[in-house]
């Protein structure tokens, strides 16, 4: 049988290997829990017209992360740096564009750092 459809194999396969593939992963655990908290904080920052700098995002990013991990109640293994990499991940992810940071994070977008 697979002798007989040997052709129609091929073309499917030519046709498959054509198209181009994305791979996405879904992060799970408690950084995802702690950055879909920050994106709630940040829009009702936005909302007030909050000035935020990239220390207050990133002391409020730990604080959340370390409640997260306290609620669990499970000691967990996952570490989480907010750095400037971190933050401009979080920019591109959560489209978070329109968060305008004052200060450091001026200074690191000036100096080509952030977006």
């Amino acid at each position: 049988m697979l002798v007989k459809d040997k052709d129609c194999i091929k073309e499917v396969m030519k046709m498959v290997s054509a198209l181009k593939t994305t791979i996405t992963t879904h992060r799970k655990g408690l950084i995802h829990d702690m950055e879909k908290l920050m994106i709630l904080w940040i829009e009702d920052q936005v909302q007030k017209r909050m000035p935020t700098s990239l220390m207050t995002i990133q002391a409020k990013a730990h604080g959340i992360f370390n409640t997260v991990n306290k609620r669990q109640g499970i000691d967990c293994n996952e570490t989480f740096t907010a750095s400037i990499e971190w933050f401009m991940w979080f920019q591109r992810k959560y489209n978070c564009h329109n968060v305008h940071t004052h200060g450091e994070a001026a200074n690191a977008h000036e100096e080509g750092h952030c977006l």
